[in-house]
């Protein structure tokens, strides 16, 4: 069952409102699991914004919901829907909004297939074109920015030996910008915030997002360096990926660059000469120091140096040893010959550039 909102038809016209309706319960059933048949959305939409389709799986899948509520609808063409759907419910006496959605919902025959409306909110972007690469913005453009971008980009791909593809960049001012273009309205469980909404891919890597208003937001981007078919991705261990984003990207949210980030660590270790290294290694993410996890910016140094003396066949091996980074060791002892008594000594040494 759907409820309306006060005032809300899904059509003027009954018989168009019914079938409108029939198919909403269809996507809204098919989107708890994620299984969409190609009657209710085409295959190719789905690849082309994934990104989109991966945020809406298990929607309306939350215990406590009640029926979903349309919010409103309405056609700029009488053809097309433009339809924004929302889930609440109760829990522990409380009433909560759980998400909001904005979907697209185009005429198949009698019935409907649901897009996502990426195209429609950002047909009215700018464009600038640098070589192969199309920066698709709303506000202003940097183009120095996007210059560092193309610079960094090349090199990437010289060293990884992957070459480049052409990209579509979209550079949005914000995440809530972003989000909305893709038709992610609210959603309680990530409070506008999902992690790779930072920088990440859709279209199969023919399209680049960023919500961090750069023209280079390298951070993102980087990652797609790290693909690999001579290596099973299964076995990527985070830390190290990580490691290599911030060694092109700065860290993370606020991009601070690595020079800071060395200088940083730098001090702490001069200060505790009793830090065990290796512990502070293996914790990960946990452990911060001045904001930034010591872990990561050892891993950059790591990724720095081993493409120094090892190549990328040589970072690879790093990257790829094991998710909790089961090999990592006996990996860095053959490609850098660091073991792990040593292991100190080497990152203080890279630390005070030596």
């Amino acid at each position: 069952m759907l409820l309306l909102n006060t005032n809300a038809l899904l059509s003027e016209d009954p018989d168009r409102a019914a079938e409108l309706e029939a198919a909403l319960a269809r996507f809204l059933t098919q989107a708890k699991s994620g299984d969409f048949t190609s009657a209710v959305v085409d295959p190719e939409e789905r690849e082309r914004n994934s990104f989109f389709f991966r945020r809406v799986t298990g929607f309306g899948g939350t215990p406590g919901l009640r029926a979903p509520s349309v919010l409103k609808a309405y056609t700029l063409d009488g053809n097309d829907y433009f339809v924004t759907v929302a889930f609440g419910g109760e829990w522990g006496g409380v009433p909560f909004l759980d998400m909001i959605v904005e979907l697209k919902a185009t005429p198949v025959g009698e019935s409907f297939r649901f897009q996502c409306p990426f195209e429609d909110r950002t047909k009215d972007f700018h464009e600038t074109v640098l070589d192969d690469v199309r920066f698709r913005y709303s506000g202003g453009f940097d183009e120095e920015r996007a210059r560092q971008f193309m610079t960094t980009r090349a090199e990437l791909g010289r060293l990884s030996g992957l070459g480049l593809a052409p990209v579509e960049y979209f550079v949005f001012q914000s995440l809530d910008e972003m989000l909305k273009s893709y038709g992610l309205v609210f959603d309680r469980n990530r409070c506008n915030f999902l992690g790779n909404d930072l920088g990440t891919f859709d279209d199969g890597h023919a399209r680049y997002i960023t919500g961090m208003g750069d023209e280079c937001y390298m951070y993102g981007y980087a990652s797609r360096f790290l693909r690999s078919p001579d290596h099973d991705p299964a076995e990527l261990y985070r830390t190290m990926a990580v490691g290599f984003k911030i060694l092109y990207g700065g860290y993370w949210l606020n991009g601070t660059p690595m020079g800071q980030l060395i200088a940083e660590l730098r001090e702490t270790v001069r200060g505790a000469p009793e830090l065990n290294l290796v512990d502070i290694f293996k914790q990960g993410r946990n452990g911060q120091t001045k904001g930034h996890a010591p872990s990561l910016v050892i891993a950059a140094l790591i990724c720095e140096r081993a493409i120094e003396q090892a190549g990328f066949a040589g970072l690879l091996r790093l990257v790829y040893s094991g998710p909790r980074g089961e090999r990592f060791f006996a990996e860095l002892d053959e490609v850098l010959g660091i073991d792990e008594t040593g292991f100190r000594a080497a990152v203080v040494a890279m630390l005070e550039g030596t």
